[in-house]
């Protein structure tokens, strides 16, 4: 084979060599990069008398041209000297063609006639024919001319536009024929049908097929070899191409186009509910190539094969894997990011497919409606199971913390008020009366304990400001005193909180205790809701929580316009007014409609022995345990009327803003491991840097009221803790001084008096 490297030397050589007859008038010129194809068919086309277009075979826009209509075509031409472009891109792109190079080779024409085809970039594609032909190898038939320049060519094949190749795109195999018959471009996008069914090829002109979106995403995005075709549309793929523009790194385009310097995806799915289709695809896709091994995130995707199961994957991921607290954390944090409505059906078919209440609470999360009712009932059996609560504690903490506050009575001064309303929580959650509640309803009744307690409305006069806001909250008794505390504590940082008691007036209907003047001062949905007809467990708990969580909300806001804002009730409420029965009232006395209270016709007659279970106050017998006055009708929900300790003793809470963040004291715990004695008892030793008031132990909702020693350090008694790791939070009178962890172990530390 000739070899040129200038145009005009071979064009000299063309010249000379068609004044000898011939046999075999077809001559093949080898091409070798992009600036010699545009140079030798400018040249050819003013050498030949006719030039043959194979576009003009193309019998649609997106077909390749008939070929063998091709050989008719030159055997009918009466044409001398004749060029045929451009069959080099028929060849490469359906090498399967390439007989009709063979066919060319051995075409007869005795005479001064030519044939011209220069073939581009597929010197492989000819030798591989020519060497099936006997007489090529023979020498027989003309040698090609090969003709060398520069000029590499890439040309993408797909079968869909892309808005990114606008300028690079050429649509339809006819088409791009034209544009070789013109002199080709070193970049072209061929958008055709047949692109699936092309042969790509890699040299000086390559050629990429691409079957699909998919195939186009990962040949032109690094950082996405792993994934599959089916986690994506074809539609996903194209819009994420279309988004690329020049980044040719996955994972900097997906920052790019959520605006963020990496993968975080904390902050990317707390946006989930303000991404469009393709952009919460994106993030699923990112979170299946790039979530951390380890992380719930990764092990509730890997599997996943369409974001249309992202709520399905992250929500059952707790039912194939034991997860600990930080991946049950993680999911939660998920969940909340998705803005879930309900959790998704097939969630409650494996949920109540669960036996054991443990499992059950760690399924939960508390985002919705239907899991908070769920997770008051599971408590309910967790507690009527006797499962001690150091075991399910801290998955309600997460599933539902503000159930947890809520189980968290606060710690008074008074240990008997503290104990009664932590029967009293409990006896909510159980939807029945602990008989511990009722004795000690008893008790304080018998023992006119009340009265050992200020009035609500000698406690508010200290507080009436015109900078001290007060809020109101009809039927608000102490019972809710654990919630307040636990979202101040922990949702506001540097806003304090202290409570007081306070009694309401006896007996305790809103006209007797109404301290407001606007209706805009008081809350009343608390108790509305406890009075409805329909009332219903465990719906109307969960609905109560959130209206205290909401009040505390506002009551934290107003702290921006005011230096403290007091929380307080007219009076309480009780759900278990009727577990006791009824009793008898004075034939002249009139029962109030639901039986907690009766008025007197004659209540200054004070020869008259009642039951030591009553009080006689504003002319009206008033119970103060859980039954009712014969004549009254009860109520399906909560009422209030009566002296029991829920229903008269209201908080009096404060809350204001520190002035400014002060540094916590620093403590440390002197006893990580604490020996129980054969009474289940133990001290813990801690240590705090600097003069506190009060410590406190909380621990799987129960307190431990530390007391400062001699030397210093404060000392805080336990009993009945389970053995094991604990996890705890020490609190002191300004919040929460920190989280500790300690272990409980069992010792032998007897009395000297047992002889052992």
């Amino acid at each position: 084979m000739a070899v040129f490297t200038n145009v005009d030397d071979l064009i000299r050589v063309l010249r000379y060599e068609v004044r000898e007859p011939a046999r075999f008038p077809v001559r093949f010129i080898l091409v070798k990069g992009l600036s010699a194809w545009k140079d030798i068919i400018d040249r050819l086309k003013l050498e030949v008398d006719a030039t043959l277009e194979l576009s003009f075979f193309c019998k649609d826009q997106d077909v390749f041209p008939y070929l063998p209509s091709l050989i008719r075509e030159l055997k009918d031409n009466g044409k001398k000297k004749i060029l045929i472009l451009p069959l080099s891109e028929c060849l490469r792109l359906i090498p399967s063609s390439s007989s009709i190079l063979r066919e060319l080779a051995v075409l007869e024409n005795v005479g001064q006639s030519r044939v011209y085809i220069p073939l581009l970039e597929i010197e492989d594609i000819f030798v591989n024919e020519m060497e099936k032909i006997d007489r090529y190898r023979q020498g027989l038939l003309p040698a090609a001319w090969v003709l060398k320049g520069e000029g590499a060519v890439k040309v993408r094949a797909a079968p869909f536009r892309l808005k990114s190749e606008a300028g690079k795109i050429v649509a339809g195999i006819k088409r791009y024929l034209q544009v070789w018959e013109k002199g080709g471009r070193d970049d072209i996008y061929l958008v055709s049908q047949l692109a699936p069914y092309l042969n790509s090829i890699i040299g000086n002109f390559e050629v990429r097929i691409y079957k699909n979106a998919f195939e186009f995403a990962r040949g032109n995005l690094s950082g996405i070899t792993d994934a599959c075709l089916e986690w994506g549309e074809d539609n996903q793929w194209r819009w994420l191409i279309e988004e690329r523009e020049e980044q040719e790194e996955f994972s900097k385009l997906a920052a790019s186009i959520f605006n963020v310097n990496k993968f975080d995806p904390w902050q990317l799915y707390s946006r989930w509910e303000t991404f469009e289709a393709n952009e919460k695809w994106l993030l699923w896709l990112w979170s299946k190539l790039e979530a951390p091994p380890g992380t719930y995130l990764h092990l509730a995707l890997k599997d996943s094969t369409s974001v249309s199961h992202i709520e399905e994957n992250i929500a059952n991921g707790v039912f194939k894997y034991k997860l600990e607290e930080n991946l049950l954390k993680e999911r939660k944090a998920l969940l909340e990011g998705l803005r879930l409505k309900e959790m998704p059906s097939s969630f409650w078919l494996a949920f109540h497919a669960l036996n054991d209440p443990l499992e059950k609470i760690k399924a939960l999360t508390g985002l919705t409606t239907q899991e908070k009712e769920n997770v008051i009932l599971v408590v309910q059996d967790l507690i009527q199971k006797g499962i001690a609560k150091e075991s399910w504690w801290p998955f309600l903490e997460i599933a539902y913390p503000e159930l947890s506050y809520y189980l968290t009575p606060c710690q008074f001064e008074d240990d008997f008020i503290s104990t009664y309303f932590r029967h009293y929580v409990t006896s909510r959650v159980l939807d029945k009366p602990l008989a511990e509640l009722l004795d000690m309803a008893r008790k304080a009744a018998e023992e006119k304990k009340i009265w050992s307690l200020a009035t609500q409305g000698s406690l508010l006069e200290k507080y009436s400001k015109d900078d001290i806001k007060t809020i109101w909250v009809d039927g608000m008794g102490l019972e809710w005193c654990g919630l307040i505390r636990g979202l101040i504590n922990n949702r506001y940082d540097n806003v304090k909180i202290e409570v007081f008691i306070s009694r309401a007036y006896l007996p305790t209907t809103t006209e007797l205790n109404k301290g407001w003047e606007k209706e805009e001062d008081v809350e009343r949905r608390l108790d509305d809701l406890a009075h409805k007809y329909n009332y219903r467990f465990p719906r109307f708990l969960s609905e109560e929580i959130d209206i205290i969580k909401n009040m505390v909300e506002r009551a934290v806001q107003l702290l921006r316009q005011y230096t403290e804002v007091i929380i307080t009730a007219d009076h309480g409420l009780t759900r278990f007014a009727y577990y006791g029965g009824s009793s008898q009232i004075p034939e002249d006395a009139r029962v109030h409609r639901w039986g907690r209270y009766a008025e007197l016709k004659d209540s200054s007659n004070t020869d008259t022995e009642y039951p030591s279970t009553t009080i006689v106050e504003n002319g009206n017998l008033i119970t103060a345990v859980h039954e009712k006055f014969k004549g009254g009708r009860g109520a399906i929900g909560e009422v209030h009327g009566g002296a029991t300790l829920e229903e008269c003793l209201v908080p009096l809470i404060r809350i204001w803003k520190a002035k400014e963040t002060s540094q916590l004291p620093g403590f440390e715990l002197v006893t990580p491991v604490i020996k129980l004695n054969v009474y289940g008892e133990g001290q813990m030793i801690v240590t705090v840097s600097e003069p506190i008031r009060i410590l406190k132990l909380k621990v799987a909702g129960m307190y431990f009221l530390g007391n400062q020693t001699v030397t210093g350090n404060w000392s805080i008694s336990i009993k009945n803790l389970k053995t094991g790791e604990h996890r705890a939070a020490l609190e002191y009178e300004d919040g929460v001084l920190g989280e500790i962890r300690f272990k409980v172990i069992k010792g032998l530390m007897l009395d000297e008096n047992m002889g052992l």
